[in-house]
């Protein structure tokens, strides 16, 4: 058997594990949150916060960090701090008032809420389209 195969098995197994690290993590934060004495609404809207955090790290790295890894095989530590403060404001662009403040209740602030979740969401990121793009390089290189 060649190493495809078992890249794409273990692959398979990543894959599958991703919905299982998801809910844990949110069942985690559900009842950290709960502890503190958030609402139902809160935790939803907070919920919806972190789902609105991951799509803005899936923008950023399919806008550029990708193409700079593919390109030069890695980023730097400047192109890391770009990176995360696009994926900042893309998330503050388009979070809402009330996940702010929800957040901010539970958390105190935006920014500390943000810091205990991005790399979180760029994790998600990297497990979900890293496989993919690795799988699209050895296509091309079997060409």
């Amino acid at each position: 058997m060649n190493n495809t195969f078992w890249l794409n098995i273990l692959a398979t197994v990543l894959e599958s594990l991703i919905p299982i690290v998801l809910i844990a993590i949110g069942i985690l934060i559900r009842n950290a949150l709960k502890k503190a004495g958030a609402t139902k609404e809160q935790l939803a809207l907070i919920e919806g916060a972190y789902e609105i955090l991951a799509r803005a790290a899936r923008k950023t790295n399919q806008i550029w960090v990708e193409a700079m890894k593919l390109a030069q095989g890695g980023l730097t530590e400047e192109q890391q701090a770009q990176a995360r403060a696009d994926t900042i404001e893309a998330f503050k662009e388009m979070v809402t008032e009330a996940m702010q403040y929800a957040i901010e209740q539970a958390y105190g602030s935006l920014e500390k809420w943000i810091d205990m979740n991005l790399e979180s969401a760029v994790n998600e990121v990297k497990d979900i389209y890293v496989p993919l793009v690795d799988d699209n390089i050895e296509e091309t290189e079997e060409e």
